[in-house]
């Protein structure tokens, strides 16, 4: 008898817990103060006596399935070319790959990877697919875009990733209950850029995000040299209340695109430390701030657990963090044909 009440006790606090993590982030819970902390590591206790015991988890609870979430990142990596002068024996890749597979990063927006051409390159070792859009071998390659996917994930893929140019990338994935995303990378020019060269860039930005499917998720990362700041009721909806700092002339234009295309920032919706929000040092004031971005569409937002910052990420030789964001999704394996069975 008391076994079956201690059951019951437990089904009851797992639902509880469920509860509290299953709140919009746009709530203002904490969710990574010390309480909530405590509160999702209880309730991952909760779930593994439940495990034991052989009793299912409450319907509806993020942590009924491990499995369904995904881990996506964006990374200003500087560079993939490798430096031959370097005494450094591995390759660019091979690092970037390393540091990906140790923060559990399935799929990986890069930014600023100076490759020529478009192509792609497997890291066995490192577990990731590399693939890149950049200018000829013979002009000037400052930016580029490209993509790092785990290994095991790109034999999923219907689509491999399309470089649009040099600044943007974008592919298609198919996701479980036959949903589908559209994931972007982008490299938006600096503040101090040509008023052309911004205006160009979100003119073809703008059509990219126009001919997205309307059911299609949107998972937008990027690094975007521009600070949003912290004012949600000047931009309800868009960011939230956890920003950092002020905003400038690009984070502006950021927000404007945001507003009309229905888009959230991710970064702003969860209670962290500072450290835990920024993403690139100013090399003079030595200050902080957010300039790379994990954006999905606002009717979705409900699917990122978290965005963060990954402070660990070491010997990159980049003055960039590596912003990571764990979603509530699950790409859906790639179907095989199967010929018909001849009766004889």
């Amino acid at each position: 008898m008391d076994s079956v009440v201690l059951l019951q006790g437990l089904r009851q606090l797992s639902s509880l817990a469920a509860v509290s993590m299953t709140e919009q982030p746009f709530s203002g819970s904490a969710l990574l103060t010390p309480h909530g902390e405590g509160a999702r590591k209880g309730a991952l206790n909760i779930v593994c006596l439940l495990s034991l015991t052989g009793l299912p988890c409450p319907e509806g609870s993020p942590l009924c399935d491990q499995k369904i979430k995904m881990n996506f990142g964006t990374w200003n990596v500087r560079t993939l070319l490798d430096n031959t002068d370097s005494k450094r024996p591995e390759r660019r890749t091979a690092v970037i790959a390393r540091e990906l597979r140790h923060f559990k990063i399935d799929i990986a927006a890069l930014q600023e990877t100076r490759r020529a051409g478009e192509g792609q390159l497997k890291e066995e070792k490192g577990g990731y697919t590399f693939f890149w859009k950049g200018l000829p071998e013979e002009e000037r390659r400052i930016h580029r875009v490209g993509f790092a996917v785990r290994n095991d994930l790109v034999k999923h893929l219907t689509e491999t990733p399309t470089g649009i140019n040099e600044r943007l990338s974008t592919f298609r994935i198919n996701l479980a209950k036959n949903q589908q995303a559209t994931i972007i990378c982008a490299y938006a020019p600096t503040l101090d850029a040509n008023e052309d060269i911004k205006e160009n860039f979100y003119c073809q930005l703008d059509t990219i995000l126009s001919e997205i499917s309307k059911e299609d998720k949107i998972i937008f990362l990027v690094d975007f040299n521009a600070r949003v700041g912290q004012d949600s009721d000047l931009w309800p909806g868009i960011i939230g209340k956890d920003g950092v700092r002020n905003r400038n002339s690009n984070g502006i234009l950021l927000l404007t695109k945001c507003g009309e295309h229905n888009l959230v920032i991710t970064n702003t919706l969860f209670r962290q430390k500072n450290k835990l929000k920024t993403s690139w040092k100013h090399p003079w004031s030595k200050h902080w701030h957010l300039l790379d971005y994990v954006i999905t569409r606002a009717r979705d937002r409900r699917d990122v657990l978290l965005t963060r910052a990954m402070t660990g990420a070491n010997d990159c030789l980049t003055d960039h963090r590596l912003i990571g964001s764990t979603m509530a999704i699950k790409i859906a394996p790639k179907r095989r044909l199967r010929g018909r069975k001849i009766r004889r």
